[in-house]
């Protein structure tokens, strides 16, 4: 087993594993043109830098992921630098849950995230994925609220 950062070489396999994420979770059919359009984003961030994605692999086969999309906004109080960033598919193949992967995979994200500068990480979360961000330092929210244009 190998814990490394992704690179451009990784993306299709990013992808598929992305895509299986998704219907793990949420069990739904995705829009027509999604498979695509999530491609093209991970082959563009992953070479621009705007994407960090760590992985845990065992015979080129992803057993954990961490994906961090990186973006910046205007600077506040609590993050002077404006850098953010929100995970994204943070996930454990079933036979290597309990091992402490996803773990090790997000410290490794939230290393490279430092270096970057980044002062916040947002992230949604399942029960299985909870006590693991709450142990890593994430904390509750209470004031969040969203508009969805499309």
């Amino acid at each position: 087993m190998e814990i490394r950062k992704a690179d451009i070489e990784d993306a299709a396999l990013i992808l598929d594993n992305r895509l299986a994420f998704l219907d793990e979770v949420l069990h739904t059919e995705l829009p027509a043109n999604f498979k695509e359009v999530t491609y093209a984003y991970l082959q563009a961030n992953l070479v621009n830098g705007r994407l960090i994605c760590y992985l845990a692999t065992e015979q080129e086969m992803i057993i954990s992921i961490a994906l961090l999309s990186t973006y910046e906004t205007l600077p506040t109080l609590g993050n002077s630098s404006g850098k953010k960033g929100h995970l994204y598919n943070v996930h454990t193949a079933v036979p290597y849950r309990r091992q402490g992967l996803s773990t090790r995979v997000l410290q490794r994200t939230i290393e490279e995230a430092k270096r970057l500068g980044i002062g916040e990480i947002f992230l949604d979360y399942t029960a299985d994925g909870k006590a693991v961000y709450e142990k890593l330092g994430f904390t509750h929210l209470d004031k969040d609220m969203v508009l969805k244009i499309s």
